[in-house]
């Protein structure tokens, strides 16, 4: 018998952490196009990315977790996948 032949099917295993994997993760919730909102959003949105970068380089994945457990609820992705998408939506004045 081979009992690691069906382990992946089986058997969650934690996949790394990383910004790409964060920003994956998020839907960004922008405004409609061609809108001054919209406009704002955009330059803002490279930041959010950029952060996530940051933290990755100086923090580790561990971080990572901490802002998705923020941000969520948990501080790793479920099996499952979220039963909805997290998302970033931005707030004006």
């Amino acid at each position: 018998m081979h009992p690691d032949s069906f382990r992946t099917l089986m058997c969650h295993e934690l996949a790394t952490f990383t910004a790409d994997v964060m920003d994956e993760l998020f839907h960004i919730r922008l405004s409609e196009v061609g809108s001054n909102k919209r406009m704002a959003e955009e330059l803002v949105v490279p930041f959010w990315r950029d952060y996530l970068q940051d933290v990755e380089e100086e923090d580790g994945p561990a971080k990572l977790g901490k802002i998705l457990a923020f941000a969520t609820g948990a501080n790793v992705v479920p099996p499952i996948a979220f039963s909805t998408q997290p998302s970033i939506d931005f707030l004006h004045d």
